[in-house]
């Protein structure tokens, strides 16, 4: 639940979270985006979560889906 959650919160931010600028405008814009992003997750869950905690768990859970789209599909036994 608490991942569904922040996938939703994030896609409403995600093209600010994307931008692959390094300039101070975008960087600002990044981190007001995951503040928002930490008010309306504890305002939905209960769950205290600060934006470096969530932050955290975004990047764990886009490692863990490329780790998986990586991963080859098993095709049947070897002989």
């Amino acid at each position: 639940m608490i991942t569904e959650v922040l996938v939703e919160l994030v896609k409403e931010h995600f093209d600010v979270l994307n931008d692959k600028s390094t300039k101070f405008y975008a960087l600002n814009k990044k981190a007001q985006a995951w503040q928002e992003i930490a008010g309306k997750f504890c305002d939905s869950t209960g769950h205290l979560k600060t934006p470096l905690q969530l932050h955290k768990i975004w990047e764990n859970i886009k490692a863990s889906r490329l780790a998986t789209l990586k991963r080859p599909a098993a095709v049947g036994p070897l002989e």
